[in-house]
């Protein structure tokens, strides 16, 4: 019997990386993933006409367990995203369905989604892992649209997308010798480990200065 745990956020207009992979681990881990392949279908019947006992159990197997990936499909969509799925009768069809309007391969989609990568900027609130997740979503979003964006120009958008009030820290990390040799993860983790020795210096000047 399989038992579903999880929960995963409803897809929305915005969310449809994060959303679709966590969607995969879920069908994977209850062994379902294999019904949102393109081109997935029952099993063929040697003689349609006389099945035999067998097939006729494992068509049916099939059947239910295709049925169980569309219900975990269609209970994790928000109203205004159910109708990309209308039509579909299996999960394969959904899946594709969704997949057409959520990763359009058109020149319009992919200059969309770059343009949201090197147009992120500072927001109010700045929070280091939240820009640099929604970054690497926004990365994630340009190469399934059939663009490609480079280590090294990644790297670049992380450091020239931070506020201004960053600007002493980049000068001088750009001014090493090291930086264009480090991965994304890499210059990532020292950018993340700024942040938090900002947040804590913040805090315990804040904490002196109420004394």
């Amino acid at each position: 019997m399989d038992v579903d745990t999880y929960q995963v956020e409803f897809l929305q207009a915005h969310n449809w990386m994060p959303w679709k992979r966590r969607m995969l681990a879920r069908l994977r881990d209850l062994e379902l993933e294999q019904h949102v392949l393109k081109g997935a279908k029952p099993p063929e019947l040697a003689n349609p006409t006389n099945p035999t006992a067998k097939e006729l159990k494992a068509v049916e197997e099939w059947n239910k367990r295709d049925s169980k990936a569309i219900a975990r499909i269609v209970l994790s969509l928000s109203d205004a995203e159910m109708v990309h799925v209308y039509g579909a009768e299996t999960a394969s069809q959904m899946w594709e369905q969704l997949t057409s309007v959520k990763e359009p391969h058109t020149p319009l989609g992919n200059l969309t989604a770059r343009r949201a990568l090197y147009q992120t900027a500072d927001k109010a609130g700045f929070d280091m892992i939240k820009h640099i997740t929604n970054l690497r979503q926004l990365r994630e979003e340009v190469i399934i649209r059939g663009g490609t964006v480079s280590e090294e120009e990644f790297s670049t958008i992380l450091i020239v997308s931070l506020p201004d009030s960053w600007d002493a820290f980049t000068s001088t990390f750009l001014s090493g010798n090291s930086w264009p040799k480090l991965s994304s993860q890499k210059i990532a983790e020292v950018l993340i480990k700024q942040a938090q020795c900002r947040k804590d210096f913040e805090t315990l000047f804040n904490g002196q200065a109420s004394k």
